[in-house]
């Protein structure tokens, strides 16, 4: 399995849905198993955990509702963390504060992973939705809406064709 999908909530479940239904391999996570099995339905796997996510794809969007969800099911402040996404790309879809997309960014690429954030669904930031960079090129942020950055996420990572 090539790609992950973490957080099938509003915005989530839409997005994996018409990542299934494109034809892209899906492995998905949900705290909610419900919403999992119906991405399940549509022909997704589903996964037991966020780690099995990570051990099983190399590319993992999350759609999570804030930067406090994002750090629960990453297990950021832990070992773990850097466990999962070492060799990954890691997709950040959510809205988040451009400070804390920073620090989740620079966290990523300490551990080994990649770190690519879908703008155009949602970067909060006192600059007009424009995060800032400062990272050495290692993320790739502003790639434009989130679809377009789902696109080039899974493009540049070998996932899509």
């Amino acid at each position: 399995m090539s790609v992950g999908f973490i957080g099938l909530g509003n915005m989530g479940l839409p997005m994996a849905l018409n990542m299934v239904r494109a034809g892209t391999p899906l492995l998905v996570w949900n705290r909610s198993r419900d919403k999992a099995e119906l991405v399940g339905m549509a022909g997704a796997t589903v996964a037991d955990s966020p780690a099995h996510v990570f051990r099983d794809a190399r590319t993992v969007f999350l759609m999570l509702a804030n930067g406090t969800v994002i750090d629960e099911v990453l297990d950021r402040y832990t070992p773990r963390f850097a466990q999962m996404v070492a060799g990954r790309t890691l997709v950040q879809m959510g809205t988040t504060e451009a400070s804390y997309s920073e620090r989740l960014s620079e966290d990523t690429t300490s551990a080994g992973g990649r770190y690519v954030e879908g703008t155009g669904v949602g970067v909060a930031s006192p600059r007009g939705g424009r995060p800032a960079g400062g990272d050495g090129g290692r993320s790739r942020r502003g790639r434009g809406c989130g679809a377009s950055a789902a696109r080039a996420a899974l493009r540049n990572h070998g996932a899509l064709r």
